[in-house]
This record gives C-alpha cells, structure tokens and sequence, in this order.
C-alpha cells in the first residue's frame, strides 16, 4: 500500500550525455533490492529499449517507484521517528536531440538531480540543463559523478584530485550566479515601482542565491561513483569518521573542515591550514 502523498517524492535525475544518470539510477534500484549488487552499473535497467541499450544511451524518460525510509535530523525537543516514503525516480535522456523528454519529467516532478562528470566537468547540455531548472523553480542536489576516475584514469594524487573537484564547484557557482544575476537584470528593466520593492527583492535574491549556492558543507553535493556503487556528503563523511573514531571530532565541527583547504595532524589531533604549493608537506583533509 502507498504512504499518503505527504510522504510521496518526484525527482528526475538530469546531466549532459553519458555523465552516468542510468548508472546512478541502477544503484538506487539496487537498494530497493530489485536488482543485484553484481548488476548495478553496467545493467542499465531503466534503459528497457532494445535500440537504448544498443546505443548505450537513453533515448525516453523512463521512471520507477522506490521505497525510502527517512530519517529526519534529530532535535531537541521530542524524538523524530523513521518515516516510510516513496520516491517516484525519473531517468531522463542527456543527449540534446531528446530535451523534449527533459522538459516533460522537470514539469511532473517537485526535485531535481543534477550529474556532473568528474572528468569532463561542466558540459553545453549541463548549462542549458541547470536554466531549464530554475526555469521550472527546482533547485537540483548536485552530484560529481566518476570520483574514480580522477585518480584510476587521469593519475591524480589525492591533493590534485580534490583541487580539480573544488575548481568544478566553484565553476558551477559561477554559472548559477551568472544565470541569477541576468534574470535579476531583466527584472530591474521591467519594473517600475523599484523603490517601493526594492528592500524585498534584496531579501528575495539573497534567498535565491543562497538556495543555488552548491556548498558541501551544506550536503547539496554528493560525491560519487555510480560504477561502482558508493556516494557520500560531507555531513554523512563526517558522521562515519567520528563513529569509527578516525578523527576524534563532533560531526557538526568536523564538517566544517572536511572539504576546504585544511589538513589534519594526527600526532596533535589539530586542523591545520593546507596551501596548494609543491612545499606543502600532507594532503587535505578531503
């Protein structure tokens, strides 16, 4: 039987051209035990066309209901229970030929899921994807997919594969606030009782900017390998490091130095600042 729709979610999962969607929506179907473990990743199952799965790329919009228990964020007064919740999952097409079916899942959905290539960054689709959502007032969780493959087929050491992940952070902030900032320049043209409105359009473009500030301190990033099949943030990172006591730090502090340019000394237990220079003597924390 299906929760109430209070406990039902929409979300479509978006990205340039073989940036991993499917991979990705293979593994959640996997923890809904629908698929095998051994399978996720390379079976491609919501690609259910004959000519998809011979091209190796998704052609139509394909969804699936999934079934999720929710934990919600502990407070202070009463205890928050487990909540069951369904969440109706929509792998859309990446290549530009079918954007049709693109526009179609963000209209029926309430949640977007942005994929970003680790590797290749962000791509044409990836900017006409990320306006088509603020088009439709969704706010995507970002993830950087193919963590992988920045060390197993580019080489790069920990220190080198964390500053290109920074840089492709800070590249998606620039295009969202490029994007912000054109659409609050139409609206000063196209206003005409600006003084009257202008302390809450201050109030409302900070909110904007702050809703489409991709931050992993935040947990709006997730960092992934849908290949082969693990994902975190950096609030989940943080809480897994304190429980198997490998760095002895409350979550909440912890989180605040797990992706910046900061360096942990084990022999002192202190965070230290890290500088990108070939004298830096240990890595980031990261």
């Amino acid at each position: 039987m299906l929760p109430a729709p209070e406990s039902t979610r929409l979300v479509t999962i978006i990205a340039h051209v073989d940036h991993g969607k499917t991979t990705l929506a293979d593994n959640l179907i996997e923890s809904n035990g629908i698929i095998s473990e051994r399978l996720a990743g390379t079976l491609r199952y919501l690609d259910s066309d004959a000519e998809e799965q011979r091209r190796g790329i998704t052609m139509r919009a394909s969804a699936i209901g999934l079934r999720h228990v929710y934990n919600p964020p502990k407070m202070s007064s009463g205890s928050s229970s487990p909540q069951d919740m369904v969440v109706h999952m929509i792998d859309s097409p990446g290549h530009v030929d079918f954007a049709a079916e693109v526009t179609s899942s963000l209209l029926l959905c309430d949640s977007a899921i942005l994929v970003v290539d680790a590797v290749e960054g962000i791509c044409a689709r990836t900017h006409s994807l990320l306006r088509e959502a603020y088009l439709h007032q969704l706010v995507p969780v970002l993830v950087v997919n193919k963590v992988d493959r920045l060390c197993m087929d580019l080489g790069l050491d920990p220190s080198e594969a964390y500053v290109r992940i920074r840089e492709l952070i800070e590249s998606m902030n620039a295009v969202c606030a490029s994007m912000l900032n054109s659409d609050v320049n139409d609206d000063t043209m196209e206003a005409v009782d600006g003084d009257a409105n202008a302390n809450n359009d201050n109030d409302i473009d900070e909110k904007k900017a702050s809703l489409w500030n991709f931050d992993p301190i935040k947990g709006n990033i997730v960092f992934a390998s849908g290949l082969h099949g693990w994902g975190f943030t950096i609030p989940t990172l943080a809480r897994s490091l304190f429980k198997s006591k490998t760095i002895p730090m409350k979550p909440p502090l912890l989180r605040q130095y797990l992706f910046g340019d900061f360096k942990y000394n084990a022999e002192t237990g202190k965070v230290l600042k890290w500088k990108q220079s070939g004298n830096s003597s240990g890595e980031p924390m990261f």
